[in-house]
């Protein structure tokens, strides 16, 4: 193929995947794990206890995961966002199935229902926080593609994820508005959400994983720590080897 071609047909692909990493993305016999950082520059979901946006704590958490997959014999990953542009959700799913991938993980960090928070004096300044809730959540979708899988990755990531000593949040079983989530495997903090759009679109096993409540200023202090992004890390390793090995 002439290198004009191979241009052309780069543009026409996608803005969010560049060519030369599309092209590393086909070679074969990978396992391709597509990784999401939730939200955006623009849209930055969640604000932590000390005023920091979630997409801050999703891409450094994404990065993170990202290299370290990178060193695993086999897998290959793409970052579906990685250079933080405006991307609509639906959009985010169709980039991982343009590269055919076998999973897909959409990393975010959590908050609290409005009525759960105070505002008070935080590190000299005030801030809306709760202490009520924290750990971390994985939710799948029954109307991905393929549930049977998404329910297992689920599984497999919250199983991780408690073997390497965190704990589940129950807070988004709770029967109030913007909550009542089905709440499947409550040891391992695994949840179905019917109507996630990213993992609903997305064609191969998804979930989206809450690495913990930023809104709680202790967890969002430990959440800056090496030690709990190594062992996010660890976890997510873990359940992506064991996908890969079914």
């Amino acid at each position: 193929m002439s290198t004009r071609l191979l241009f052309f047909i780069c543009l026409l692909a996608t803005a969010a995947v560049p060519c030369a990493q599309a092209q590393e993305l086909k070679r074969s016999g990978t396992f391709l794990v597509a990784l999401d950082i939730g939200h955006s520059p623009k849209t930055p979901g969640a604000y932590s206890a000390r005023g920091v946006p979630e997409y801050e704590f999703n891409k450094r958490m994404t990065r993170l995961i990202a290299a370290d997959l990178r060193q695993q014999p086999g897998v290959s990953v793409l970052v579906v966002n990685e250079s933080g542009r405006e991307i609509p959700i639906l959009e985010r799913g169709d980039v991982a199935n343009r590269a055919k991938a076998d999973l897909f993980l959409s990393v975010h960090h959590d908050s609290v229902n409005e009525r759960y928070k105070v505002t008070r004096l935080l590190e000299g300044r005030m801030a809306r926080l709760s202490e009520k809730f924290h750990g971390y959540s994985v939710f799948f979708s029954d109307k991905n593609a393929q549930p049977g899988p998404s329910f297992e990755f689920a599984k497999q990531l919250g199983r991780a994820m408690r073997e390497q000593g965190m704990v589940p949040t129950a807070h988004h079983a709770e029967k109030i508005p913007g909550e009542g989530r089905d709440f499947v495997v409550p040891q391992h903090g695994v949840y179905r959400f019917n109507d996630l759009l990213v993992l609903k679109r997305a064609r191969m096993p998804a979930v989206l994983l809450e690495c913990g409540v930023i809104v709680h200023p202790e967890e969002e202090a430990e959440l800056n720590t090496p030690e709990r992004q190594r062992k996010i890390v660890t976890a997510v390793r873990e359940a992506v080897l064991a996908m890969r090995a079914l």
